[in-house]
């Protein structure tokens, strides 16, 4: 029965990845919340259009959205190996990666609030 219950988990995330993936490479029109509520953009402000141009390959304009959407990725994909039991090391995947990623989006946040730049 456990063998059952991880198969199904297996399906569902991939289910879910698809659905994500099917949503921001097909999705005209989508509005930051943080943004909408108090006019400034979010640290990851520009990661969904920057994700969806990747996905269509334009890979310049996916930089200029985000510059750290490459990040994204790598977070989700190591976390997707972790649960399909690729990768054992849960410190890293779990943890330390996803905390790198935070303060590297933060950094970013800043450099680009100071800049100006408006996504």
């Amino acid at each position: 029965m456990k063998k059952k219950n991880k198969k199904i988990k297996y399906i569902l995330v991939l289910a879910l990845l698809a659905l994500f993936f099917a949503g921001v490479c097909f999705a005209e029109v989508y509005q930051c919340p943080f943004r909408l509520a108090f006019g400034i953009p979010c640290p990851c402000c520009g990661m969904t259009r920057a994700v969806r141009s990747a996905c269509m390959g334009h890979f310049g304009q996916s930089f200029h959205y985000h510059p750290l959407w490459p990040l994204f990725l790598l977070v989700l994909g190591g976390e997707v190996l972790y649960e399909f039991k690729v990768f054992k090391n849960k410190s890293l995947w779990n943890n330390i990666l996803p905390g790198l990623a935070g303060v590297l989006i933060l950094i970013c946040y800043g450099i680009r609030m100071y800049l100006g730049v408006d996504i």
